[in-house]
């Protein structure tokens, strides 16, 4: 009669495993997609930065003062370089936050390895706050670079930058929870790029990221201030230079509703399964 295999000893208790938390399957959803991001986290970094750098330059030339001469039409004195590098810093961040989320949507969808994440015991929280932090985490990563890049080119005094990290935030969290939504909708890559063409890249770049409120004519003007991008680059303006056209506590109230309201909306197309196939 064999004599029994011996049983290892036990590992002490704090190498033991352990039962998984409320955030367990949100965590690793999203770690697993914020490692996928890695390499693409390198090949947007320079390309954004270099493309707000030149940006900048041919402002810099347009403008008969340069950068350092007065922003003609605001409402505070502020130089040129100093209203347009937020705005700048803002834009990147909004389209590289949509890009992310919805790009790693319809990709998986597409690629047939959307199954795992379906498949996985995930709620639909756990999946909206993976997807949505992911693309935060992406678009506040790569404005920040692009921000240290204008940095050393323009002279913003930061006046408040815990103002500036809040909307930049809600601003992220906001277009990442459209890229869920556009993710979803979108069965190939010509209908994603419709989406982006003529939905994001017009909202964003028509939101006084470049010209103040006060330069477009009526009714353009009212559509400018009204809408959600021009709160985030307003209040992202005001943290970093203290120039900004509306108040940043209404700024901060309207984004936090469209970011509860569209959380709670595209929570509910992920619950029922909208579309989780190309």
């Amino acid at each position: 009669m064999s004599e029994p295999l011996p049983v290892p000893p036990a590992p002490p208790l704090w190498r033991q495993p352990r039962a998984p938390g409320v955030f367990a399957g949100f965590w690793a959803l999203y770690i697993r997609e914020l490692r996928r991001q890695r390499r693409a986290v390198a090949f947007a970094l320079v390309p954004q930065a270099l493309t707000a750098a030149l940006l900048m330059a041919i402002f810099d030339l347009a403008s008969p003062e340069g950068i350092a001469g007065q922003m003609p039409g605001a409402d505070v004195p502020i130089t040129l370089g100093a209203f347009i590098a937020p705005g700048l810093i803002a834009i990147t961040m909004l389209n590289i936050a949509f890009q992310t989320t919805a790009f790693t949507i319809l990709h998986a969808k597409i690629d047939g390895f959307i199954d795992i994440e379906l498949m996985a015991p995930l709620s639909a929280i756990s999946r909206l706050f993976a997807h949505g932090l992911l693309g935060t985490t992406m678009g506040v990563l790569v404005g920040l670079a692009v921000g240290v890049v204008l940095a050393f080119v323009v002279d913003m005094p930061f006046p408040d930058p815990l103002q500036a990290v809040l909307f930049a935030v809600l601003g992220a969290w906001c277009i990442s929870l459209f890229g869920i939504f556009a993710g979803l909708w979108a069965r190939k890559w010509d209908s994603l790029s419709a989406i982006s063409t003529f939905i994001v890249t017009p909202l964003v770049f028509l939101s006084g990221a470049f010209a103040p409120v006060s330069g477009f004519e009526a009714p353009f003007a009212d559509l400018v201030a009204n809408q959600p991008f021009h709160f985030v680059i307003d209040g992202v303006r005001g943290g970093l230079t203290g120039a900004q056209d509306a108040s940043a506590l209404v700024g901060a109230l309207g984004m936090g509703a469209i970011a509860a309201v569209g959380a709670w909306a595209v929570g509910r197309l992920i619950r029922a399964g909208f579309n989780t196939v190309a």
